[in-house]
């Protein structure tokens, strides 16, 4: 269920999945609501997108960037500098709403990736 396009990548990761309890049902019907992310390692703890203000709170990583449709390919980024880590990113993006979706993409100093599911917006 993650977005990796390498055949190296395959069977590294693991889909959380954020359900009221771990039944079949309320998993199946968390999954159907896209209350999940796919990941290597990084956690994510929380995701808000709320009056233009983007924040991603989460495990220590080197590298957190927000993806978008845009041209530039992401509209807020925490920079991968040797040993520094962020738990947190927050985006601005008031003056220039995003297109399409956003998603939140996190890499840890082990080089271990999480992807959070795309929030869609109407065109």
């Amino acid at each position: 269920m993650d977005d990796m396009h390498r055949t190296s990548d395959l069977f590294r990761g693991w889909t959380m999945i954020c359900a009221e309890n771990n039944t079949p049902q309320a998993l199946l019907a968390a999954l159907k609501a896209g209350d999940f992310y796919a990941s290597q390692g990084p956690e994510f703890h929380r995701l808000s997108y709320q009056d233009g203000i983007f924040e991603a709170e989460f495990t220590p990583c080197t590298e957190a960037i927000l993806l978008t449709a845009q041209s530039r390919g992401y509209c807020g980024r925490v920079p991968d500098s040797p040993g520094t880590e962020t738990t947190s990113l927050r985006v601005d993006l008031r003056d220039h709403p995003p297109q399409r979706y956003l998603r939140c993409q996190l890499r840890d100093r082990d080089g271990n990736y999480a992807w959070s599911m795309p929030l869609y917006f109407n065109s």
